[in-house]
């Protein structure tokens, strides 16, 4: 049976901390008819000096250097490039289990009509990565418009693709920086494209302490405001029916709040109140929740209320994490490839 190519794609800023362990855990697949795009997307670091000793070490490995424009722009840069019949995105600080690839090849193989197939995901903090974490989360499989328009149920970096339908339908550049992935699904799964959940895990996700992307303080309001671009274009699309039947205008105004969270997060009192205005009260708890913020926004100073709210959501979101206790379910070992 025909071995299709793979190309794996990695967007890489400032990732010469960890994107050795990332490289390593590609190079390392029980497949191996695989080529590893690596994208730096403007590093001011060692990223360019480290990828480069894996370029005479395995032809597989090849280097795109662009001027900073964002993780979407760089995963549609590495696409441009590849040549592969399936196509997977890796974040520069994340692992694949080590049989993750021939997996999915095997599977997508065996079902011709599935367009994507993805995965269970563990997760692990960069300072204790021994201890493995798991979210609470249901997966689904066939078209499943239904249920990402709700949520995003899909790491990017569990997924694999086939090209034909990227190049049918196009990938996010970076108009869609933030929520590219989710996009992506999206846009996929209305086109009536086949999604298929695979439960094994399959890959496995870095998190950060505070300082890294999704820590920084813009993040929380700049997805937001990215989101609520993405629910009005797909209002655009859907009829008056599609949209009741999918609470677009609610899942808009859960974004629009997200906003005003995120605008104090990011201690700027003038869009948070501006961002608070176009909020609406469709139910008791969302008048509760805007007139709350209003007495705080004049009461509190905002740098304070930011902080408050900000280490909030960083409590709220280690509480999704539940430890795993299976001790037989351990992160790849990739030292043998880390290179000096």
């Amino acid at each position: 049976m025909k071995q299709p190519l793979v190309s794996v794609i990695v967007p890489a800023y400032n990732a010469g901390r960890h994107i050795q362990e990332t490289i390593a855990s590609v190079l390392l697949q029980s497949y191996r008819n695989i080529e590893l795009i690596i994208v730096d997307d403007g590093s001011r670091d060692n990223t360019a000096l480290i990828v480069k000793k894996y370029l005479d070490y395995d032809n597989r490995v090849h280097y795109i250097y662009q001027e900073n424009e964002g993780q979407a722009a760089a995963r549609k840069r590495g696409f441009e490039h590849s040549q592969g019949d399936l196509i997977s995105f890796l974040d520069s600080d994340d692992l694949f289990a080590l049989n993750k690839i021939e997996i999915q090849v095997r599977f997508m193989l065996d079902n011709p009509n599935c367009g994507v197939s993805y995965s269970d995901i563990l997760h692990f903090w960069d300072n204790t990565p021994h201890i493995l974490l798991r979210k609470k989360l249901t997966y689904y499989s066939g078209y499943i418009f239904d249920k990402l328009i709700r949520e995003n149920v899909i790491q990017v970096m569990t997924a694999l693709i086939r090209r034909d339908i990227l190049i049918k339908y196009g990938l996010p550049g970076k108009e869609f920086r933030r929520s590219d992935d989710w996009y992506l699904w999206l846009n996929l799964s209305y086109h009536k494209v086949k999604f298929c959940f695979l439960d094994r895990i399959l890959a496995f996700q870095r998190r950060h302490e505070a300082g890294s992307l999704s820590d920084q303080k813009t993040y929380f309001k700049e997805t937001a405001e990215r989101n609520i671009a993405i629910y009005k274009h797909f209002k655009a699309l859907l009829n008056t029916e599609e949209c009741k039947k999918y609470n677009i205008d609610n899942l808009l105004n859960f974004w629009q709040f997200r906003v005003v969270l995120g605008s104090l997060i990011m201690e700027d009192r003038i869009h948070a109140k501006k961002a608070l205005q176009l909020f609406k009260i469709k139910g008791i708890f969302d008048g509760i929740k805007k007139c709350s913020l209003f007495i705080l926004l004049c009461l509190v100073p905002v740098h304070v209320l930011g902080n408050m709210i900000y280490k909030l959501r960083e409590f709220t979101r280690r509480r999704t994490f539940i430890p795993v206790t299976d001790t037989t379910i351990t992160l790849p070992t990739v030292s043998s490839l880390v290179l000096s």
